[in-house]
């Protein structure tokens, strides 16, 4: 019995720890499709009804769109996000990372250096007591008890 269980743990963490294939990544695009499109659904209060209509579909079909297996194509993407008025386009998370990143001077006593930091990291920042620390090429700041780490900075 011990050793089945171990067997299955150990079985568990290899697909955990293994990389997507291909078709688990789209199927991971997919969901992150509707997830994003049923809640900005709910947050601009926009019903299925509404969407089926704009889509020429009836309310069952859009129904079974969301509460089946997706199955679903680029085209058919892009149609729903333009009926509910969402611009969709897709990119790279890399790409989405950076696009979070902003430069951020800090004065020094010395000079100013240049970081550039996540927005919401920025939003945090400014306008606060902050302490600068560099040792061994590695930045962080401080701010009150909490330290975050810069991974980008040049003097």
């Amino acid at each position: 019995m011990k050793k089945n269980s171990e067997d299955l743990l150990i079985r568990i963490n290899e697909l955990f720890a293994a990389e997507p294939d291909a078709e688990q990544k789209a199927w991971g695009i997919i969901h992150d499709f509707y997830h994003y499109v049923l809640t900005y659904m709910e947050k601009n209060k926009i019903t299925k009804a509404y969407l089926a209509r704009k889509l020429g579909k009836s309310r069952a079909a859009i129904s079974q769109m969301f509460n089946k297996t997706p199955n679903i194509t680029v085209v058919k993407m892009v149609e729903i996000a333009d009926a509910i008025g969402v611009d969709l386009s897709i990119i790279t998370r890399e790409i989405a990372l950076k696009a979070r990143k902003v430069e951020y001077q800090v004065k020094t006593d010395v000079l100013p250096v240049f970081i550039k930091i996540d927005r919401d990291l920025e939003k945090k920042v400014r306008g606060k007591n902050q302490n600068f620390l560099i040792e061994g090429g590695r930045m962080t700041i401080q701010i009150g008890q909490e330290k975050f780490a810069i991974s980008e900075f040049e003097a």
